[in-house]
């Protein structure tokens, strides 16, 4: 057998490997997670490349941004959670203090001086905007070393918005 399509299909098997491997960690974040409630202070723009799409800002993240002229490019926050889950920055996180029982650790990047948390946009299909026009908080999951995924948007009284 030639070389080369030796090197072409273990090149397309690690590809493939990897992506599946990346799935099964984002399934079971979703599912193991522990659910985290962020207020957001959504901006609904329209593409007509990308098609409707809502993009997210947390309120978490824009309280963070104010306690630091220039926050690092990467690192963590501690939110706090109330009795509704629902997370409110703390501080950024410092290894030498511990947290709280309703602490979690959530990690963030920034770009252009931003702080990012994780999911900064979500996509719904055509003709759906009015109802996630009601998305008052955002649903992440929450892994212990603070990786996180959107799972869902919630309205104001925190029940899922699932258009028609």
């Amino acid at each position: 057998m030639n070389v080369r399509v030796i090197i072409v299909w273990a090149v397309v098997i690690l590809t493939l490997g990897w992506v599946n491997l990346l799935v099964v960690q984002h399934e079971r974040l979703v599912m193991q997670g522990r659910p985290v409630i962020l207020e957001l202070t959504p901006v609904d723009p329209r593409s007509l490349i990308q098609g409707d799409y809502m993009a997210l800002r947390y309120r978490a993240a824009r309280d963070a941004a104010h306690t630091l002229a220039d926050p690092p490019d990467s690192g963590a926050l501690v939110i706090a959670l109330d009795e509704r889950n629902i997370g409110h920055f703390q501080r950024f996180h410092d290894d030498s203090q511990p947290l709280a029982a309703n602490e979690v650790v959530l990690r963030y990047h920034t770009r252009n001086g931003q702080i990012l948390l994780g999911a900064e946009s979500f996509f719904f299909q055509e003709g759906q905007a009015e109802a996630y026009e009601q998305a008052r908080y955002g649903e992440l999951r929450v892994a212990e070393n603070g990786q996180s995924l959107l799972s869902r948007l919630l309205d104001a009284d925190l029940r899922p918005i699932e258009p028609e």
